[in-house]
């Protein structure tokens, strides 16, 4: 082969390695851009960009820590659980035992919802919570039965410090009427419960409500103990 062949072939050689290492080029980044594309924004409409949403784990949700500023208050109630009255019901699960160094809940001047149907939808507990964190109280909610999407919802409030609350599931509508007469309030219809409507005669009180995985003791202001079995 003559010498200028050889340059030819050089030539040949190196433009096509050119453009294979162009369209290889290519193809990274389209392929870059493509998955770029598919990445879900962390954005969200109405934060500002630098606020990061925070996510909540599993691990997280195992109990709600215990706040040295409310041992003093937790303390005084339950010195009093002797002259409360009790119900056959408590903490829908122990994340909401609040001082699980007692495997209890205690709650001090808490609002209470007693529902007449099941927490089941989305709508109706946040509605529930902003109401609540209006009021500024913590709130025992008292229902026949609570979903599982419900219960994750108080939990991570709760977690999160947005609204202290005690699920607590009781089927038996004579208890729930009960527990209604010891707070005050009323007893929140399923309808009124989906229209949002929650008169303030609608909310009982109490000065404590204390609760394990299997009872609550409801402390009534003014109660005589020799009431409590009642």
């Amino acid at each position: 082969m003559n010498p200028p062949w050889w340059g030819i072939v050089v030539v040949l050689v190196v433009g096509v390695a050119v453009v294979w290492y162009g369209w290889a080029a290519d193809r990274r980044r389209h392929r870059t851009e493509v998955e770029a594309a598919r990445r879900p924004t962390r954005e969200i409409p109405g934060l500002p960009a630098h606020e990061a949403p925070r996510y909540v784990l599993q691990s997280d949700l195992a109990g709600l820590t215990v706040e040295p500023s409310s041992v003093a208050a937790d303390e005084a109630l339950l010195g009093r659980r002797d002259e409360a009255a009790t119900l056959p019901a408590g903490a829908a699960e122990g994340a909401f035992l609040n001082r699980a160094d007692r495997g209890l809940a205690v709650l001090d001047h808490p609002d209470v919802l007693v529902l007449g149907g099941d927490l089941t939808a989305d709508r109706d507990t946040t509605g529930l919570l902003v109401a609540a964190k209006r009021r500024g109280r913590p709130l025992v909610i008292v229902a026949p039965f609570f979903a599982d999407g419900t219960l994750a919802t108080l939990r991570a409030n709760a977690l999160a410090g947005t609204v202290r609350t005690l699920p607590v599931p009781l089927e038996d509508a004579t208890a729930r009427r009960r527990a209604v007469a010891l707070t005050g309030g009323r007893l929140v219809s399923a309808a009124d419960l989906t229209a949002g409507w929650l008169p303030p005669e609608s909310w009982g009180s109490c000065d404590g409500w204390i609760a394990d995985l299997d009872d609550s003791w409801v402390l009534v202001a003014g109660r005589h103990p020799a009431e409590s079995a009642g």
